[in-house]
């Protein structure tokens, strides 16, 4: 987890440094969650890791950032992630460029076009 945040802070500062910013929709996802019980017997678990591994750590994490987006937003309805081609297709054909829409584009039924 340190690693893949480490490195998503190396990509978005050489975006911002790059003036592509506003320019930029970044999307971070994966094929599961945190596995705990798989690292837990790894001599560099922390208490840390630990402690956030009681948590509920099972769902795929799931993060998008819009051109021009500043401001967030929480969608806590679960969702499959085969959605994630549509999503990548209505911000590349720019029929999705608000942080509003994005919970429409989710809920939308899987194959329907957007508006």
């Amino acid at each position: 987890m340190a690693l893949a945040d480490q490195a998503l802070g190396v990509l978005r500062r050489a975006i911002a440094d790059a003036g592509l910013r506003d320019r930029t929709a970044i999307l971070v996802s994966a094929d599961h969650g945190w596995r705990a019980d798989g690292w837990r017997s790894s001599p560099e678990w922390t208490v840390e890791e630990e402690l956030a591994s009681h948590q509920d750590t099972f769902g795929v994490p799931f993060l998008l950032k819009l051109p021009r987006q500043s401001s967030s937003i929480v969608y806590t309805e679960p969702f499959n992630t085969v959605i994630t081609r549509q999503i990548i297709m209505d911000i590349l054909n720019e029929r999705l460029s608000e942080p509003e829409r994005v919970a429409d584009s989710i809920a939308r039924p899987h194959g329907e076009p957007s508006n």
